[in-house]
């Protein structure tokens, strides 16, 4: 094969004294003719190889049919509706489904698919109002960072001519009429508005029916120009959140400002201002906030914080930390459900709003269970279960009885009784045991001759739960071994 030529140019950065060359920077410019020509140029090249391999559409058409599967997402409640998305196999993008009701049909709320001919539009951020008769949205294109928020009245499916632009790194929080929400400032239509450093990020209010320009500035720290602010508010609606990172000071925790609105508080307060370790509220009853925090506690814990005193010496711990790091926690039905990882698999324990522990939920087989969303008046929450040879499977969790049933399922054209799946350690330079999953089709030797797909990765502090993935089913159809090896990831 020859390779296309790749032009060499003087470009020389200095840092910290010491002259850096760069020859390839003239890539950088991704929009330059010349650059361009280069990608099309390797493009073809790629392809020109690809073509030739004559069991290539053999494997294209055994990946499109095991990947031809139905996907949802839990269902989530609001006012006797229930919302969750839907992928019938080889959708581009998931549409968004609303059923009144357990027993009710499910019918077709909004399906990006049908907003561009090549299927790039995606939602990206979507909330559905208190009443669910609103559902705001993010739009994005073509994978771009840059969302516009759009409204829509679930009732008549017609949308609203509101349309928020410059939004990016944004959550929705519902309240009354409106919807908090955070944008930069517009930018200049310079060709490249898009692509440059974004500063000054800003919460607004949005009263529906309005134009954007009316919207009410709620927060602003132009001293800290490079901080994301998120907005959130708890289910009553009483206290608005913020949530602030900073990226730039190398920390990766977050802050917590708070606004009593029940109060008419009119400035946020601090209540967690530090940015050592992550704050997250996850209920509120009367003056009281629950948290989970990795202050003192690296695996994680629960506390009760009051509103009105937000000294350190007065939070209540409710949950204790344990050797097993909690993943994530959600509140619903008067519940807590935390999610535990027991070597990069899930354990799920259901708390009273106290903390008082009172059932495991039963899980098919290690793996990866998310969801358990709801509010204080649900007599049932949803996960999602799912395994290197499980597809994602939703079930419906009865918190009365504490019993699970399937509820969606999905049928995939593979055998799982064909594969076996064992978890492994290893020693990490420090003698700590590492877990490591192996996968293969059943009889197949690993005795270092047949082909091995390994894979990890251990940044920012995440991990690879095991998750269920078509194209690795095909791999391993064909003889080849699956490993993950799960690296402790570092901030």
């Amino acid at each position: 094969m020859k390779y296309p030529e790749t032009r060499k140019c003087d470009h020389v950065d200095t840092y910290f004294g010491k002259k850096i060359p760069d020859p390839y920077r003239w890539l950088e410019d991704d929009n330059a003719i010349e650059t361009l020509q280069w990608v099309d140029e390797q493009n073809a090249l790629t392809n020109s190889f690809l073509e030739s391999v004559p069991y290539r559409a053999k494997i294209r058409a055994r990946l499109e049919t095991i990947y031809d599967y139905p996907k949802y997402s839990p269902p989530c409640e609001k006012a006797g509706y229930f919302f969750f998305t839907k992928n019938n196999g080889l959708q581009n993008q998931f549409v968004h489904y609303i059923q009144k009701g357990l027993d009710g049909s499910p019918e077709v709320l909004l399906d990006p698919n049908a907003m561009s001919a090549d299927g790039t539009v995606q939602i990206r951020e979507w909330e559905v109002s208190k009443d669910a008769r609103f559902m705001a949205y993010s739009l994005v294109e073509s994978g771009s960072d840059w969302q516009e928020i759009r409204i829509m009245d679930i009732r008549t499916r017609a949308l609203l001519p509101d349309r928020l632009k410059w939004v990016k790194f944004s959550t929705i929080a519902w309240r009354g009429d409106g919807f908090y929400y955070s944008r930069y400032d517009a930018q200049p239509d310079s060709g490249v508005a898009l692509s440059e450093k974004n500063e000054n990020h800003r919460v607004f209010y949005h009263t529906l029916h309005t134009d954007q320009d009316s919207d009410e500035l709620i927060f602003e720290d132009s001293a800290h120009p490079q901080r994301f602010h998120m907005p959130s508010i708890t289910e009553d609606e009483r206290f608005l959140l913020l949530y602030i990172l900073d990226s730039s000071i190398g920390k990766k925790g977050n802050a917590v400002y708070i606004r009593d609105l029940g109060n008419n508080e009119a400035v946020f307060r601090p209540l967690f201002s530090e940015f050592d370790d992550f704050f997250w509220v996850i209920d509120s009853n009367d003056d009281i906030l629950t948290i989970h925090t990795s202050k003192n506690a690296p695996n994680g814990r629960v506390l009760c914080v009051d509103t009105n005193n937000f000294d350190e010496h007065s939070w209540q711990e409710i949950i204790p930390e344990r050797s097993e790091p909690i993943e994530s926690i959600t509140a619903a039905g008067k519940k807590l459900f935390l999610a535990y990882l027991k070597d990069v698999t899930h354990r799920i324990s259901v708390y009273d709003a106290e903390g008082h522990f009172e059932n495991d939920i039963a899980l098919p087989a290690l793996g990866t269970a998310e969801g358990f969303v709801g509010e204080k008046t649900s007599s049932v929450v949803f996960y999602t279960f799912e395994s290197f040879t499980s597809p994602p499977m939703n079930y419906k969790y009865d918190i009365a009885s504490c019993t699970s049933e399937l509820f969606q399922s999905s049928s995939v054209d593979f055998e799982p009784d064909n594969f076996s799946i064992e978890q492994v350690f290893y020693a990490s330079a420090d003698g700590t045991k590492i877990p490591m999953f192996i996968i293969c089709k059943k009889g197949v030797q690993r005795d270092g001759h047949n082909p091995t797909l390994l894979y990890s990765y251990g940044g920012f502090g995440s991990i690879l739960n095991p998750k269920f993935d078509p194209l690795k089913v095909a791999w391993m159809e064909q003889g080849g071994i699956y490993a993950v090896a799960n690296l402790r990831g570092r901030w």
